[in-house]
């Protein structure tokens, strides 16, 4: 199971947050989706995930991220190459 979850984040990343296609977003975040900013949990859902991402692609435009798993943290490792405003 742990193995299937790093695979549907790096497909999240892969295919909603680096191309910023939202339209794919459901497939991926659930209605009670959460995030934790400053130690205080935000229950954003779809909403506030979409607003992320197209708030993001924004306000850097070139963005370019590269994938990379790491079995040495259990996680998967976003490497920013280029971002210009």
């Amino acid at each position: 199971m742990e193995k299937d979850n790093k695979n549907l984040v790096n497909r999240f990343y892969e295919e909603v947050g680096i191309t910023g296609k939202i339209g794919r977003i459901e497939e991926f975040i659930s209605k009670g989706y959460t995030e934790v900013f400053n130690g205080i949990r935000h229950q954003v859902g779809i909403e506030g995930a979409t607003a992320h991402i197209m708030g993001v692609r924004q306000t850097y435009p070139d963005l370019h991220i590269t994938m990379k798993s790491s079995s040495e943290v259990g996680a998967i490792l976003a490497k920013l190459d280029k971002a210009e405003q």
